[in-house]
């Protein structure tokens, strides 16, 4: 063989055995050719490039350490490693509190209330017998099952839209249609606040026949007739839906059977307690709210004839409503319930709200007698003492209706009245220059209670001052336009203390005729 192909033997397995290195490690033969062709070499692919060509060593040797591709040093199991990104942690423990965590979605079924009669009637929402929950929540039809599941995922995936874990309030916020009134559940008293939205007759839904009741109610128990008129409406639309609810509650202000037995009342005096009865109903309903508590917290008390938060404030903001008439318009009305004859004989199934022959037990029936029965009764009973021309003044008929009915509702409050002037017997004007209420039959003079001056008997404690606070219950119709002592009382803007009343109340109403 020439030497020519010789060399080009050689230079082909130099080849072909530095391509099965290649393939096997990168290692190719130091073989030298005896010619132009290149040295047989090492790559080094972890090395950087020489002039753009990969890095070679001597066939042999091995390929020097980098610094750009250090050995990791070994794991240890004492180095700590990062927290994971917080999650919710639906599991609290006794070390750390856990943040709050969505509610896990209930069924349908378990928080929908029962469809009571109620809600038929009245476009208020039902209450749930034991849910604390506005309608908004409680209230869930069925086909709104899938959203409400979407609202919790919603939730969860962003823990701090989920609402806080309630820590057992007594009387929990909601919110709710009425959430504007919350404000007032830290006021004992609501309805105290001289601030009502005034409305017009046209836009007051109380039944004419049934004010009577609700100010006679109010007055024996020391309760706004508004919130009863308002529980009214919410439980029974007025009496328009007296149909047994689903919880079992019955009769014109939704009583359930076992607290009627404990707190239902025979106001109109036919001797059974009655809850299908507006007159027993509505008194037992005010007796309710006083043994709750309503004079120290009217919102608790509220709570307490019904548990939901939502049923406390619309109570109050119906009763608000009814409050933004003016009185001059309630007393009208007042007076036409009482002329309403067909109704009272409707609801009632009789011609007058006590009958006449009725023995009177609490001082709020004597509010819902009708003027003849009331000049009768003032003539007839012993215990209140009018003078002789006065009682000429009553027999004629020349005495409004509202003074007898005080006379005989402080009678049957405990305090025996006496009568010094009427009509007859006082002057046209009063030392002012004013005309005088009493010459138009609508004052009265009282000079002595229980038989005990009223000179030298006034001040704080003292029998004038209970008098008066037993006055300042009489609502609507009934308030009396001027108290005149020698004291005044806050928030009664009808108390005057002028220093010639020393010797006697003087209790007037505003000429109706």
């Amino acid at each position: 063989m020439t030497e020519p192909g010789i060399r080009r033997l050689r230079l082909l397995i130099a080849l072909t055995v530095a391509g099965l290195a290649g393939l096997a490690g990168g290692t190719l033969p130091a073989t030298l050719a005896d010619d132009d062709t290149p040295p047989v070499v090492t790559t080094c692919p972890d090395l950087p490039p020489v002039d753009g060509q990969v890095a070679t060593v001597p066939a042999g040797e091995e390929c020097p350490p980098t610094e750009t591709t250090p050995t990791p040093p070994p794991t240890t199991t004492t180095e700590e490693t990062p927290p994971p990104p917080p999650t919710v942690d639906t599991t609290p423990t006794a070390d750390a509190p856990a943040p709050p965590a969505p509610p896990a979605p209930e069924p349908v079924a378990a928080t929908q209330p029962a469809a009571t009669a109620d809600a038929a009637a009245t476009a208020a929402p039902a209450a749930p017998p034991t849910s604390v929950k506005p309608p908004r929540q409680s209230a869930i039809p069925q086909h709104d099952a899938e959203p409400q599941q979407k609202q919790h995922v919603a939730q969860r995936k962003h823990p701090a839209t989920a609402p806080r874990r309630k820590t057992a309030p007594v009387h929990p916020l909601h919110d709710s249609p009425y959430s504007g009134l919350a404000m007032r559940w830290t006021v004992p008293d609501p309805l105290g606040l001289d601030d009502f939205p005034k409305i017009t007759v046209a836009e007051f839904p109380v039944p004419p026949f049934l004010l009577p009741i609700f100010q006679a109610a109010g007055a024996q128990y020391d309760i706004h007739w508004q919130i009863l008129a308002a529980i009214n409406e919410v439980e029974t639309g007025f009496g328009r839906n007296l149909r047994e609810s689903s919880a079992g509650a019955v009769g014109w202000m939704q009583f359930m059977p076992a607290s009627w037995q404990r707190y239902g009342v025979d106001a109109n005096g036919d001797g059974e307690r009655d809850p299908w009865d507006p007159v027993d109903a509505i008194f037992a309903a005010a007796r309710y709210l006083h043994d709750a508590g309503a004079e120290s917290s009217l919102p608790r008390a509220i709570w307490a004839y019904n548990h939901a938060g939502w049923y406390v404030d619309q109570v109050i903001d119906r009763a608000r409503t009814f409050a933004g008439l003016p009185d001059d318009l309630v007393a009208v009305l007042t007076r036409e319930g009482f002329a309403d004859t067909a109704s009272v004989q409707a609801k009632l199934g009789q011609d007058s709200y006590i009958g006449r022959d009725v023995k009177l037990t609490m001082p709020g029936q004597a509010l819902l007698l009708d003027e003849q029965a009331l000049r009768q009764r003032v003539l007839a009973d012993d215990n209140v003492h009018v003078y002789a021309c006065g009682r000429e003044d009553i027999a004629r008929g020349r005495i409004d209706a509202r003074v007898l009915a005080t006379l005989e509702y402080l009678r049957l409050s405990g305090y025996d009245p006496t009568v010094s002037a009427l009509e007859c017997g006082h002057a046209y004007l009063t030392k002012s220059g004013n005309v005088s209420e009493h010459s138009s039959g609508d004052a009265v003079d009282i000079p002595a209670v229980d038989g005990t001056s009223i000179l030298g008997h006034q001040g704080p404690g003292s029998l004038t001052d209970d008098v008066v606070r037993r006055l300042l219950r009489l609502q609507g119709l009934m308030e009396p336009h001027q108290i005149i002592t020698l004291m005044t009382y806050s928030g009664a803007d009808n108390t005057l203390a002028l220093p010639d009343h020393a010797n006697h109340i003087h209790v007037g109403f505003r000429n109706m005729r």
